[in-house]
């Protein structure tokens, strides 16, 4: 298997049928941890340092305040349903994914679990793989380069280009195809 590097784990964007085949590989608590990433595009260590009083809701959405890389406030946003899921199945009193212990989760620790069920059904990502599926779907599905790079935490658009934008041109499009 190839190693990771970081050309590698920047260019993989898992397709919705790998989603849910590493999903269904790993235990209820650990796959609400890789939906949640894999919904909001958040960095891990982001993830793991979000308090429960930073979670504002509705009937239908949650709206959770981080601190992201460089202290950039910024706020992610899920269905309320899947904050509940994340709530049953951590039981947080002061961190959303919380250990038994009230601190919370390692982030070495995510990356086994996720790295682990990966590798059972033959791939090979990181937990960071999600954001790079979350941004990278919604570039293609928004067009929206500027909004992904906000809502990301980016300082600028074309951090967001260089790293989420993958496109290449066809035959057809260079002019050369029939």
């Amino acid at each position: 298997m190839k190693a990771l590097t970081k050309q590698s784990l920047r260019d993989f964007v898992l397709t919705p049928e790998q989603q849910a085949a590493v999903l269904q590989k790993m235990s209820k608590r650990d796959a609400t941890l890789l939906e949640f990433l894999l919904a909001t595009g958040a960095r891990v260590s982001e993830a793991l340092s979000i308090r429960c009083n930073a979670i504002k809701t509705t009937d239908e959405t949650a709206t959770i305040t981080i601190s992201g890389k460089g202290n950039k406030v910024r706020q992610l946003r899920v269905r309320a349903s899947m904050l509940l899921r994340i709530q049953n199945a951590y039981n947080g009193q002061l961190y959303l994914f919380e250990s038994s212990h009230g601190r919370p989760l390692d982030r070495s620790y995510v990356w086994r679990r996720v790295h682990s069920a990966a590798k059972r059904v033959g791939l090979n990502f990181s937990p960071h793989c999600a954001r790079h599926t979350f941004a990278t779907q919604r570039i293609a599905h928004t067009g929206k380069i500027k909004a992904v790079s906000r809502y990301l935490g980016h300082s600028t658009p074309a951090i967001t280009m260089a790293m989420y934008v993958h496109e290449s041109l066809s035959e057809e499009e260079l002019g050369i195809g029939s």
